[in-house]
């Protein structure tokens, strides 16, 4: 191929969705007959059930298995996605907590020095 058409080829490829993220969430639900708050062990039961009732040995359809599959693996990406934003959410929320310890550790510093030079200060009056 000319260097014009492989770099077409090339961005195409870029621009392509990920191998398993064809197919859209609501897809990959209705295939494995979920609700949209399913949990990871409703999923692996419908995926294993659905496996099974396609495999070769009863007479089941490759493609259906193929659809199943993706399905499944759209539904897990999803559910990690999830979880790094959660994890992402817990780590600002810890940073948020540091900060607000340091900020209540200075004012405290703030306070005993100021009640420090105050205990001087009386004591000069005093002396």
């Amino acid at each position: 191929t000319t260097g014009g058409a492989k770099r077409a080829t090339e961005t195409i490829k870029d621009k392509a969705p990920k191998m398993g993220l064809r197919i859209t969430r609501e897809e990959s639900i209705e295939i494995m007959d979920l609700e949209e708050d399913f949990s990871r062990e409703e999923l692996k039961e419908k995926y294993d059930k659905l496996m099974d009732a396609n495999s070769d040995a009863k007479g089941g359809s490759f493609y259906l298995q193929s659809k199943v599959f993706r399905a499944h693996e759209r539904l897990i990406q999803d559910m990690e996605d999830a979880k790094d934003e959660e994890g992402d959410d817990e780590v600002v929320a810890a940073e948020e907590i540091v900060e607000a310890e340091e900020i209540n550790t200075e004012k405290a510093e703030e306070k005993v020095t100021g009640s420090e030079e105050s205990s001087e200060n009386k004591k000069k009056e005093q002396g």
